[in-house]
């Protein structure tokens, strides 16, 4: 999921709900892993990225969700 705002949360949010393993990138490093974290209920399966997305991140992609708000 691409963008840890209100949208990309909720939408984080509903796949985690179905079961799929998430990681919720945003390119804002002054966002708090943590506070995304509690905000998601701490769930297994999930990772948070802030800042540069690395490839090999990327690579692991099966889809890729892009928040309206980017």
């Amino acid at each position: 999921m691409a963008g840890a705002g209100i949208s990309g949360k909720n939408a984080c949010r509903l796949l985690l709900e179905k079961g799929v393993k998430a990681v919720l990138y945003d390119g804002n490093t002054g966002l708090s892993e943590p506070e995304i974290r509690n905000e998601l209920g701490n769930p297994d399966g999930f990772s948070v990225v802030l800042g540069d997305l690395k490839a090999e991140t990327l690579a692991q992609a099966e889809l890729c969700v892009i928040s309206p708000g980017i």
